[in-house]
């Protein structure tokens, strides 16, 4: 009894109040709603709103399940897969790298996130409670990942703090995606405003002075975050002094390895090459 009183205190503790898992599965719902190409935003809300307090089943008996297609560092997304019909639009900001499988537990639908041109339902995952138990009395889920004992109230804000940066920086989520998805790249917009913020940081690298007949240099900067693609090299343009603005002042050349934050528009982008415009640097 003392021990189900404590483990329920620690996950209300952590936002995560413990719920039934819906005997009767949403999941072939769910699924529709996925495969519905003229399904509103507003349809997808419906959904959330009647089922966002329920626990959903990883699989159930009417042979739906739920299936990770890709991932983009702390980034997940995820699809329904019903009778071998997988149908994707579910995305999960994890606070830290997963491994390749699902653990046995349920999911929650959160809310929409827009990212590009579609929109996304997002979803948090945790392993199920009578799992938890297994695990020597203590709460065990797949986004806090306790062990023995919880983790510090420092490392879990900081935990928070990553999560929130990639709900608010869903431009900076959505371009780290299709740099290594060539498939997402034919539906990118033109016109994305990006934020390279801490998690992505621009690196200097070295002045390319080649474009020396009209007395212009520019600055090269490797995009951290995608260092192995082929987006990974960003040249800014120096002004009129040939100089770098950064923060709206002129800089000293900077040393290799020097990290600047960055808003800049992503004109369009093909297999082999971004086009950027409108730079905007920062110091970190």
């Amino acid at each position: 009894m003392k021990l189900k009183l404590s483990l329920t205190l620690l996950l209300l503790f952590y936002g995560l109040t413990p719920g039934p898992i819906l005997s009767k599965s949403t999941l072939p719902l769910l699924h529709e709603v996925l495969g519905d190409r003229n399904a509103s935003k507003g349809s997808q809300q419906d959904m959330i709103h009647k089922y966002r307090s329920v626990n959903l089943p990883l699989s159930d008996a009417s042979n739906c399940h739920l299936q990770k297609t890709r991932a983009i560092s702390t980034v997940f997304y995820y699809g329904i897969n019903c009778d071998g019909n997988l149908r994707e639009g579910l995305i999960f900001f994890s606070r830290e790298r997963r491994k390749d499988t699902i653990q046995d537990g349920f999911f929650r639908l959160l809310g929409v996130e827009r990212i590009g041109k579609r929109d996304y339902i997002k979803i948090s995952l945790n392993q199920s409670e009578s799992k938890s138990l297994d695990n020597g009395g203590y709460a065990s889920d797949i986004e806090f990942n306790y062990l023995k004992k919880p983790p510090s109230r420092l490392k879990v804000e900081k935990q928070e703090k990553i999560a929130r940066d990639h709900l608010s920086n869903a431009n900076l989520t959505y371009f780290r995606t299709i740099a290594f998805d060539e498939n997402r790249r034919k539906e990118a917009p033109s016109g994305l405003e990006i934020f390279f913020d801490a998690s992505c940081p621009l690196k200097f690298k070295e002045i390319d002075e080649s474009f020396y007949w009209d007395n212009t240099i520019s600055f090269v900067f490797e995009i951290s975050c995608v260092k192995n693609s082929p987006y990974a090299i960003l040249r800014v343009p120096g002004n009129k002094r040939n100089k770098l603005m950064a923060s709206n002042h002129e800089a000293k050349t900077p040393e290799k390895g020097d990290s600047f934050l960055a808003k800049i528009k992503l004109r369009k982008i093909t297999n082999e090459q971004a086009y950027w415009e409108d730079f905007k640097i920062y110091y970190e």
